[in-house]
């Protein structure tokens, strides 16, 4: 199917450029173009491994969140029910985020409470680290 997503990014890239190319911009229009054209650069750089990106994350925020479910209150696994099964790994990845940032709140105060809190805190800094949107693009 044409044109393709890379090709879309690719043709944005170069009418950024085209157009940057322009003498008679002002500053303020040509420092807009730049970061338009360093978003687009590092979305077409990250596009590629963001579905294998959110469902490994998925995958690691519900194993987090299951570690720590005997730490928190009764009838707060009634929450999972805000996970639709059926929405896109983008949307499932949402949800558990916010369930995850609830369970934070919900948590026990105490040494229970506080070991749960640092092991979300690791699974979070993983995540960053991995997340294909946060990684530098060339030029920048």
């Amino acid at each position: 199917m044409h044109p393709t997503v890379d090709e879309q990014l690719r043709g944005i890239g170069r009418l950024l450029h085209a157009v940057a190319a322009d003498a008679g911009l002002s500053p303020d229009a040509a420092e807009a173009l730049a970061d338009a054209s360093r978003m687009v650069r590092r979305l077409e750089a990250s596009w590629p491994h963001l579905l294998f990106f959110l469902d490994s994350d998925n995958h690691a925020t519900e194993a987090v969140l299951a570690d720590v479910a005997p730490l928190l209150p009764p009838g707060f696994a009634d929450e999972s029910s805000r996970l639709d099964a059926g929405g896109t790994a983008y949307e499932r990845n949402q949800a558990l985020r916010e369930l995850l940032a609830d369970a934070i709140v919900a948590l026990p105060d105490g040494d229970d409470g506080a070991r749960a809190r640092t092991a979300i805190a690791v699974h979070l800094r993983r995540r960053i680290d991995r997340n294909p949107a946060l990684g530098r693009v060339v030029g920048e």
